[in-house]
């Protein structure tokens, strides 16, 4: 039997609990409410339940609780279940949600209460509740895995396109949350804040008071498209792609720069050798004004010693050992020009993506900032430090391509 099949004049809770799971303990019993898993979802990171069937085209408002670090949004989703199917303080009795069923910490949860007969509410209640992030400051980005699977909740054809309320619900010693960064500007109206007592979350004290409330500011609000926050989070994606390729390509430049470092290192060693080579075939030479010998052109060596000592080498074996030395240089000379050249045209060009890359990664941060509620809050030190990184590259590259 669903909600909505009770016969007349039975109070809805008194019916609900002949129907669930009873776990009893000393002072309460506790029933599970039987939430159903939706089959068919599309997507491993969204779990989808539902509560009794949808009938007609009932009024439905949708409201997203961001998820906490413990059981803070659990017991908040238990007390607006046992408000909307008519539980009161006075009851010695409460409805659970089957933590083992549909709790799941690493995706999103969505839970369909579809209106019967009996409820509080004369609508239904779809309740998003998105994971924990709790990301590192070793990231780039906040909450960023938390906010792709936003994106494609809301891109898939079950997906919701407009919210009527975000709770961010609060201990009375924690922080708001970064995430709502990943919401457009125009969703600021609402954005709620709930600060939940400790007696609250323990069932200690008067709870359907804080339950109605929010019901009350719930019925004031006005339902917000989402399609502001898809333009944020899809530049987001767009930013998470130009990171990783600007990261990228300044290891690729400072490689390639290293690279042509050490190749004039290794060509001006190989020279130094061949200049080394041509000093000794000339100390071989007992008399550079004897017939036949060459001369040496001005400027081939920086210095020439000679050393003038009988040796059984003939003045042709000296020449021809000097002429292939010198072949050798000039082959040097031109393969390592060749060479220097072509690093240098693929320095340039890595260079010039890299110049487009970080104006491209400088533009999602500007539209970011202009469209998204917390702006680039959700940007993280390393992501300036990678800017300042590769700007002060693209300085260097530029100095070096005036001279």
């Amino acid at each position: 039997m669903t909600p909505g099949e009770l016969m007349e004049g039975i109070r809805l809770t008194e019916s609900l609990v002949t129907q669930f799971q009873k776990h009893q303990s000393d002072e309460m019993d506790f029933y599970t409410i039987p939430f159903t898993l939706s089959i068919g979802q599309r997507s491993a990171n969204v779990k989808r339940f539902s509560l009794g069937k949808p009938i007609g085209k009932t009024l439905r408002r949708t409201v997203l609780v961001l998820g906490t670090d413990g059981q803070i949004h659990e017991k908040f989703i238990e007390k607006i279940v046992n408000y909307i199917i008519n539980v009161n303080d006075g009851d010695n009795f409460r409805f659970l949600v089957d933590e083992d069923g549909t709790g799941h910490t690493n995706c999103i949860s969505v839970y369909d209460i579809h209106h019967a007969e009996g409820f509080r509410i004369p609508y239904s209640l779809t309740i998003v509740v998105t994971p924990y992030s709790g990301d590192l400051e070793q990231q780039l980005f906040r909450d960023q895995r938390v906010a792709e699977m936003f994106r494609e909740f809301m891109d898939a054809e079950d997906g919701i396109n407009e919210l009527d309320m975000i709770c961010n619900l609060n201990s009375a010693d924690s922080m708001n949350q970064p995430f709502l960064s990943i919401f457009g500007k125009d969703m600021v109206k609402n954005i709620n804040n709930w600060k939940l007592s400790v007696d609250f979350l323990r069932d200690q004290g008067p709870w359907q008071e804080v339950v109605q409330h929010f019901f009350t500011v719930l019925a004031k609000m006005k339902t917000a498209s989402l399609l502001m926050t898809k333009l944020v989070l899809n530049e987001r994606k767009r930013l998470d792609v130009t990171v990783g390729q600007l990261q990228s390509l300044i290891t690729t430049v400072v490689a390639k720069m290293e690279e042509i470092n050490t190749t004039k290192k290794e060509i001006k060693h190989c020279q130094n050798q061949i200049e080394i080579d041509i000093i000794n075939y000339n100390s071989l030479i007992p008399d550079l004004s004897a017939p036949g010998f060459f001369s040496i052109s001005p400027g081939l060596y920086y210095e020439l010693k000679y050393v003038k000592r009988e040796v059984s080498h003939s003045s042709e074996d000296v020449n021809r050992m000097y002429r292939e030395a010198e072949i050798k240089r000039n082959e040097i000379e031109f393969k390592g020009t060749r060479l220097l050249a072509s690093l240098q045209k693929e320095l340039l060009q890595n260079a010039t993506a890299m110049k487009l890359t970080f104006e491209a990664t400088w533009s999602c941060i500007r539209k970011i900032n202009r469209i998204a509620l917390h702006g680039n809050s959700f940007l993280t030190q390393k992501v300036f430090d990678l800017l300042f990184d590769a700007e002060q590259h693209l300085k260097q590259l530029c100095q070096l391509e005036k001279k």
